[in-house]
Order: C-alpha cells, then structure tokens, then sequence
C-alpha cells in the first residue's frame, strides 16, 4: 500500500490571475486622488496593463490551462523568511517611513543569509552600508529625480 500522497495540481493561471488583479485592485485603491496628472501617468498605465495581463491569465486558466504540482509544500524557511520581512516591511513604510523600513528589512535580510561563520563585525558593517546605498540610490532617482513621493511614517512625518 502506497502512504504518499501526491501533490495537489494547481491551475498555476487560475491563480496568478486573481493574484494580479487582486494586486492590480490594491494599487487601484491606493492611488492618491491629489496626484496631478503626470504623477499619476505612469501609474495610471500600469494599473491598465496589469489589470488586462490579470484578465488574460484568467481567460486563459479556462481556455488552456495549466497544471503544476502546487508549490505550497515545497516553500523552504529562507522562502519563508524573505516573505515575512517584506510584509514587515510593508506594514512598516506606514509607521517608521521609507527609508529607515527600507534599510532594515534589507540588512535584515542579507544578515540572515550570510552564513554565521563569516558574520563579523565589519561584515555586518558592510551589509549595513550596502543597505543604506541601496536604499538611498532608490529614494535619490525616486524623490529627487522623478518627484515621487515616498512615506515619511507616522512616527517621523
């Protein structure tokens, strides 16, 4: 008698759609009434573009779809991990601002992948920077360049 059970088969289109539009409706309600019309442009088209890719895989989960083994079994702890910090440092952007979220949860992240022999203080010194430079080539192009605005936070705004 066989005691393994196969893996479920998911519509991998099925659900990549209603992911898409859900992240499409997501970005829609969001959209700040205030922004003036060339903020708003390439938002705007992106929400559109998304939002016909959503109903194309939908479309197509009926049509032609496809099944794969579902890939809830197979998630591993640093999988997990990376997900959990970047809902953190969603919920976090509110309340503390883009660039102090943005700089921890990417040191956080390259923290926990560094292998513990080699975490040394000037190691962990150096993910810091790489952190804070990535952050800040992001917010330079985003706030400076393009004038987008980025969340201050609740407790420094």
């Amino acid at each position: 008698m066989n005691t393994d059970t196969p893996l479920k088969k998911l519509n991998t289109d099925l659900i990549g759609g209603i992911l898409m539009l859900a992240v499409t409706a997501f970005f829609q309600f969001h959209m700040d009434p205030d922004f003036t019309p060339l903020a708003s442009y390439f938002p705007t088209r992106l929400i559109v573009c998304m939002a016909v890719l959503g109903a194309a895989l939908l479309i197509k989960a009926y049509v032609r779809p496809m099944y794969m083994d579902s890939f809830i079994y197979k998630l591993n702890a640093p999988v997990v991990f990376t997900i959990l910090v970047g809902l953190a440092w969603v919920f976090l952007l509110e309340w503390i601002g883009f660039v102090i979220s943005s700089i921890a949860a990417i040191f956080v992240i390259l923290y926990r992948f560094e292998p513990k022999a080699k975490r040394t203080p000037k190691r962990v010194a150096k993910m810091a920077a790489i952190a804070a430079i990535e952050v800040a080539v992001v917010y330079i192009v985003f706030v400076k360049l393009l004038y987008v605005a980025m969340p201050a936070g609740r407790l420094f705004g």
